[in-house]
């Protein structure tokens, strides 16, 4: 049973782990925060450590007083300092910040063992441009997109939940069936981006 996850991510985490080992137990939670995380339970109860980020400082604070573990900091993340932030090795990157999730992935320079990226459920090849605003235009990148970026940098895609794709590495038969029903969480300005295309 899920602890804090939105879409059961948890179960395909330790199934990933309990199968090809537990590694350094080091993770990476880009966008973290306590509710819907995909990380909180292996730092409660599977003793993994690591780094956890989000540009919200209330969410930081949460993430610290119930996770006194993890390196918690506040900070917006970006192709600039991805580097500097995501420990390596790792063993599970999650990133979830809902902008430039494809674009953190595309130049991370560290391999880690799992990565979890949300991705808009969209058959079309679609990725919005980079952008450090707050405010938000278009955003997110498509499945198909980040499929082709995954295979780019010798990742596939093992299985999905919600919005969620799980990434391993292409040498590895770790695979799972969506569990979940699709759900609708594209916003109007990305449709019409896409469809203006």
């Amino acid at each position: 049973m899920s602890k804090h996850c939105q879409f059961n991510e948890e179960q395909h985490i330790l199934e990933f782990f309990e199968k090809y080992g537990w590694g350094n137990r080091i993770l990476c939670d880009i966008g973290a925060r306590l509710e819907y995380s995909n990380t909180a339970r292996l730092i409660e109860e599977y003793q993994f450590n690591g780094v956890l980020v989000d540009m919200n400082d209330k969410h930081c604070r949460v993430l610290k007083h119930h996770l006194p573990r993890a390196n918690v900091i506040t900070a917006k993340v970006g192709v600039d300092n991805i580097n500097a932030i995501v420990p390596s090795p790792c063993d599970l990157l999650s990133i979830d910040i809902d902008s430039n999730d494809a674009w953190i992935f595309l130049n991370l320079l560290s391999r880690p063992r799992l990565v979890i990226i949300e991705a808009l459920d969209f058959d079309e090849l679609f990725m919005a441009p980079y952008s450090l605003s707050e405010t938000k235009g278009s955003w997110g990148t498509s499945e198909k997109a980040i499929t082709e970026f995954a295979r780019m940098k010798g990742y596939r895609v093992a299985g999905k939940t919600g919005v969620n794709l799980f990434l391993v590495d292409e040498s590895c038969d770790f695979s799972f069936e969506s569990d979940c029903v699709r759900p609708a969480l594209i916003p109007d300005r990305s449709l019409n981006v896409l469809r203006s295309k």
